[in-house]
């Protein structure tokens, strides 16, 4: 799956906060996947200021994470239930439909 930096944060985000100790192992494993390298981060010169975190928006960042079936599924599942509690926000939106494929 190609996913932005602004994707990937938020990725974190729209993953279940606990649960089973093998959904969180997932949990843990795609975070691992989509975490912004030190590589990544100077070449887009990464930085936060203040609360935000800010990068070279100049350059293309989108990346090809590799995650499995048990991920995909994870992470749409996530999306999903999202959608059912009407917790769709601008900010994640962009990734919710990635992962719907609309």
């Amino acid at each position: 799956m190609r996913l932005t930096f602004s994707e990937r944060y938020v990725l974190q985000e729209v993953l279940p906060q606990q649960g089973s100790l093998a959904e969180q192992g997932l949990v843990k494993s795609i975070c691992d996947k989509s975490a912004i390298t030190d590589e990544e981060k100077a070449k887009f010169n990464v930085r936060q200021e203040g609360t935000t975190i800010k990068w070279d928006a100049t350059q293309d960042n989108t990346a090809e994470i590799g995650f499995d079936e048990a991920e995909l599924a994870l992470i749409k599942t996530a999306v999903l239930q999202l959608d059912k509690d009407k917790k769709v926000t601008q900010r994640n939106l962009s990734l919710c439909r990635k992962v719907l494929g609309i």
